[in-house]
């Protein structure tokens, strides 16, 4: 007698959990492109919810502050575009040292064509402080062309450094690189040498 509420409690605990998943969702997709039209500062949560259709207490409910939103989006953009770059480069898996030049290449042309990753430069650092930022920005990115690097210098393609390291430093190289890109007024003429320069560096660890 007791089996059939149970599993009507389970349903309905399955449909409020889509329910608010489905919820959070939608304010994250209002709020990504409102913070990429206008900026962060400019954002304000009226808008946010009426876009998203959802009362200020139903984002309170899932962010406790803008901030705490504004780092959500920061993680889809970051993921997405991750997720984009491996499988933009993986054809190239064969020739190890094409394949991480290519990586580092299409990182900066990503920022130059995308709003939404010249947003997350400009914004990310300034909200959620640089720690913070650091750790998702860089969390990713570091283990990737450090796991690169060792299968290069496995097979005697760069110097033997470490890896580490060295993968802070070239992250660090893009990273300044892509600001440039992003603030400069000709963006293309921008990218067109801060490709040649990144790449001029980078050589420099071939063995």
């Amino acid at each position: 007698m007791r089996v059939v509420p149970e599993i009507a409690e389970g349903e309905v605990f399955r449909l409020k959990q889509a329910r608010a998943e489905a919820t959070r969702t939608g304010l994250i997709a209002a709020a990504r492109k409102l913070f990429v039209e206008v900026g962060y500062q400019e954002a304000g949560i009226a808008e946010i919810v009426t876009r998203a259709k959802i009362t200020r207490g139903g984002l309170y409910y899932h962010f406790v502050e803008k901030k705490d939103l504004f780092e959500a989006v920061i993680l889809q953009i970051v993921e997405e575009n991750q997720t984009k770059l491996i499988a933009s480069i993986e054809p190239l898996s064969n020739n190890r040292w094409l394949h991480f030049v290519e990586a580092l290449k299409m990182r900066l042309q990503m920022i130059a064509s995308d709003p939404e990753l010249q947003r997350v430069l400009v914004d990310g650092p300034a909200v959620l402080g640089w720690e913070r930022w650091n750790e998702i920005h860089t969390a990713v990115a570091i283990t990737m062309i450090a796991d690169e690097m060792i299968r290069m210098m496995d097979l005697n393609i760069i110097k033997h450094l470490d890896a580490e390291v060295t993968a802070h430093l070239i992250l660090a190289l893009l990273n300044e690189a892509s600001l440039t890109i992003a603030h400069a007024a000709d963006q293309s003429r921008a990218l067109r040498l801060a490709i040649e320069s990144v790449m001029a560096l980078v050589d420099g660890l071939r063995a």
